[in-house]
């Protein structure tokens, strides 16, 4: 049984003087994806950055104002990366939701 010192450490202050903004959402959710393939289930994930780390990682591509209603657009609106769309298929195949 946890004891409820657990539940009284001050998260703001254990991550107040934290600089680095990088996310490695791909792998973590390999990692869930690994441990919960074998039951099913609800993912629930937060998350407050861009994925920019290993694979999954996401850029920023929507810098260039002069691209949009040019024809150039349409490459804004297609995935950079097939791991997403593959990892929602098996997410979708094992029962698990990711929210």
């Amino acid at each position: 049984m946890v004891g409820s010192g657990m539940l009284e450490i001050p998260c703001p202050s254990m991550f107040q003087d934290n600089v680095n903004v990088e996310s490695a959402f791909g792998p973590a959710l390999k990692a869930a994806f690994s441990v919960m393939n074998q039951l099913g289930g609800m993912k629930l994930i937060f998350q407050n950055t861009m994925p920019s780390l290993g694979i999954g990682r996401l850029k920023l591509r929507g810098d260039d104002v002069r691209v949009y209603g040019t024809d150039k657009e349409r490459a804004l609106r297609l995935p950079e990366d097939p791991f997403y769309k593959q990892m929602a298929a098996d997410l979708t195949k094992y029962q698990i939701g990711v929210y």
